[in-house]
């Protein structure tokens, strides 16, 4: 995003930062003016820290009164971590992993990560002092939501102590980090230190706009699985548990030459901490299973965008009738694996991961399945 910026507007950029993944942050060239920082995904490190802070500096600085352009894509959320007095890096961090192990969508844990955080839920958008700010997103969000697209740092929220509160005792975490109930709990109380609300005036000179999201890649898949003449069914801005998924995509197969696409946002719930795996290896060992009973040739396959798919180095799996009958051989039992989320130990077995390393973006996941 930021080389396309440059390359169009080129001298017209006096100053730019780009956060990104390390690994591409180190072997990129940036252009002139412009600075660039590395942050971790999913889960914050001080790294994320140091870069919240630059970005707030470079937002807030009224030496330059130039209109800011905003380039954010979906996995904002830790990149830009500062938390709220009070809660540590640590907090953060074990309040995050266990939201997501305790199958929470994007918008739950980022209505809590905003209550938690100092940049996060319009506080970088009141940074701007009224600076006009132009907001360009590619978003993993169902429903392209703003105010939770990396949890909608130049946005106003439409989220509230009091719901962040609600989603820690639905999944169980309310107590987890004392430090995290007490702040909300306190704000929740007074008031204070909640975010920015629609029509709010400060965020009066802000606009998004959406370049793309997940349904992009659900026609980017249906376009793909057309050409090679399948008859496609496609269902996009899905939610809900993985092998619900599996079910629907494995139940879109209509016969012989056709194929199934479904994106959204999958989730696991109930995760122990030692289980290896991400909700698209889980949906696609699921499909996988599903399949197996079915007549003819058939393959499973699903990445999440972002180039991770959950707590692990890889974006998917893929999955035929060769897989299955390579991990039994291995003596791994695919219904086990399923059922104690061990997908992770299992693709890496039978070698069908898909591992593109960081894409630089994210528009969520999307998965396929193909019958001959």
């Amino acid at each position: 995003m930021a080389e396309a910026a440059f390359s169009a507007l080129g001298n017209r950029i006096s100053s730019g930062l780009v956060i990104g993944y390390p690994d591409q942050i180190a072997s990129w060239s940036a252009p002139p003016r412009c600075s660039a920082l590395p942050a971790d995904h999913p889960l914050p490190t001080q790294r994320n820290i140091i870069a919240a802070n630059r970005v707030r500096d470079f937002v807030a600085d009224r030496s330059n009164p130039d209109p800011i352009l905003a380039l954010i894509s979906g996995g904002g959320s830790s990149m830009l971590t500062s938390p709220a007095p009070g809660i540590s890096l640590d907090d953060i961090r074990t309040l995050s992993n266990a939201l997501m192990r305790a199958g929470a969508t994007i918008e739950e844990l980022n209505a809590v990560r905003k209550h938690i955080d100092t940049i996060k839920g319009g506080r970088l958008g009141l940074a701007a002092n009224g600076l006009r700010v132009d907001v360009a997103l590619l978003s993993d969000v169902i429903g392209d939501r703003i105010d939770t697209i990396a949890s909608g740092p130049f946005a106003p929220d439409q989220t509230t102590f009091s719901d962040a509160l609600t989603i820690l005792q639905r999944t169980g975490l309310l107590g987890l980090v004392p430090s995290v109930t007490a702040h909300l709990e306190h704000g929740h109380r007074t008031g204070i230190g909640e975010t920015p609300k629609p029509g709010c005036p400060e965020l009066a000179s802000i606009s998004h706009t959406i370049l793309a999201g997940n349904t992009s890649a659900a026609t980017a898949a249906d376009h793909a699985l057309r050409g090679l003449h399948l008859n496609t069914a496609v269902r996009t801005e899905w939610t809900g548990e993985s092998d619900e998924l599996a079910k629907e995509l494995v139940a879109s197969l209509v016969g012989p030459n056709s194929a199934a696409v479904i994106a959204g946002e999958p989730t696991v719930s109930n995760v122990a901490p030692d289980a290896r795996g991400g909700p698209v290896q889980q949906a696609v060992l699921a499909a996988a299973i599903l399949l197996e009973k079915l007549a003819g040739d058939w393959l499973v396959c699903g990445v999440a965008t972002d180039g991770f798919d959950g707590p692990t180095d890889a974006a998917g799996a893929a999955m035929d009738q060769t897989s299955l009958y390579t991990a039994r051989a291995l003596d791994l039992d695919p219904q086990q694996c399923l059922h104690e989320h061990r997908s992770y130990p299992l693709f890496k077995a039978i070698k069908t991961h898909i591992q593109t390393g960081p894409t630089g973006t994210n528009i969520n996941d999307v998965l396929f399945a193909i019958r001959w």
